[in-house]
């Protein structure tokens, strides 16, 4: 995993989630990230250390990006191409229910996908991959999760710039903005 200094603006969590119990309630939320400038300074999110409770810590860095109560991990400088980088989607452990991680371009330089990974073997803190969409990543914090749970994938960006994910669950919008310099992917 990257290892130097990239930043993460959160547009936090946005009130006005909308009661429901699916992710296809999810899916007609309007995707809320800011529209920025080409060449203008990405508003990357706040950083956050993520605390030793619940195993994640265990499986991710100490650290995520954003407001809550979802955040953007794994990685703390982003590069464009393929094959992409892995991403934890955090959840901090207040909110279980249905969840859907859509990924956006925020100054047109390039275009971004998000896709499942599956759990490694003998990983219990890592939620299910979940089911890819035409519009995002569908994926549940089942009930009974205490502490912080993550959600693996791999974000692949075709071009440096600023990016954006939305995690809508039931009560909830998160946004998250995070830089992505060009690739290639730097060794180690």
């Amino acid at each position: 995993m990257a290892a130097a200094s990239l930043g993460l603006l959160a547009c936090g969590a946005v009130p006005g989630g909308h009661a429901g119990s699916s992710t296809s309630s999810l899916h007609d939320r309007p995707v809320r990230l800011p529209a920025i400038v080409h060449g203008a300074t990405c508003p990357v999110s706040p950083r956050i250390t993520v605390p030793p409770a619940g195993g994640v810590k265990k499986m991710v860095p100490g650290y995520a990006f954003g407001r809550g109560p979802a955040y953007l991990s794994g990685q703390i400088n982003w590069y464009a191409g393929a094959p992409g980088q892995e991403a934890l989607v955090l959840m901090d452990g207040t909110y279980t229910g249905p969840i859907l991680i859509r990924a956006r371009s925020l100054d047109g330089s390039g275009s971004i996908t998000l896709d499942v990974q599956s759990t490694p073997l003998g990983v219990t803190a890592v939620l299910p991959p979940g089911t890819a969409t035409g519009d995002g990543v569908e994926a549940a914090v089942p009930a009974g999760t205490s502490g912080w749970s993550s959600w693996l994938g791999r974000l692949t960006a075709s071009a440096s710039g600023c990016y954006g994910i939305q995690v809508d669950g039931t009560s909830f919008t998160s946004a998250i903005v995070f830089a992505v310099r060009p690739g290639p992917i730097p060794p180690g």
